[in-house]
């Protein structure tokens, strides 16, 4: 008699087993998307990435000296960057504090990183889209926060065709006011 009851008690455990196996292969699957970005800074000088397409990676990179924010995007045919981007991170920012009736500081000091967007143009096709990524660049002695993307083109990334673009200011806000530090 004890002998079936261990039996009884194994094929318990085992029927257990196979019920949370069933109902886990069964059950609705979920897409978990993750991006980490990396970012680094040397003096003068930031670098970080951020995907524009998916699996298509662009490597940012900001010099604080002259303002220009350039982006590069790895070809898939060749060892060379396939396409170039640019912006005037400077003139970006005194435009926007002009704007506002402000002067721009004399020294920026800036902070970029890379986030997923869900930006989509409507009624075209797949070219000239915003990238996956935006990037922030932060000023931080006046808290405004602009944001940037690539327009993106799949056709000419897929054909290999090189490019050298503007990126494209979406937006700025100031999200604090000017801190002055000694």
């Amino acid at each position: 008699m004890e002998r079936f009851q261990k039996q009884g008690w194994i094929f318990g455990i085992l029927g257990i087993g196979i019920a949370i196996g069933v109902w886990m292969a069964n059950r609705p699957s979920e897409e978990i998307f993750v991006q980490a970005v990396g970012v680094d800074r040397s003096g003068d000088y930031v670098l970080t990435t951020g995907f524009v397409d998916e699996g298509i990676e662009a490597v940012f990179y900001l010099d604080y000296l002259t303002g220009r924010l350039s982006a590069g995007v790895l070809s898939k045919q060749t060892r060379a960057f396939r396409a170039m981007y640019y912006a005037d991170v400077n003139a970006n920012l005194a435009e926007y504090i002009a704007a506002q009736g402000g002067t721009p500081p004399q020294k920026p000091n800036y902070l970029i990183t890379t986030g997923v967007n869900d930006i989509m143009l409507t009624g075209g096709t797949n070219t000239d889209q915003p990238s996956l990524s935006a990037v922030y660049v932060l000023e931080t002695n006046t808290g405004i926060v602009m944001t940037y993307v690539i327009p993106w083109n799949r056709s000419a990334h897929a054909a290999g065709q090189p490019e050298q673009r503007v990126m494209t200011p979406w937006t700025a806000q100031q999200f604090s006011t000017a801190v002055f530090r000694e």
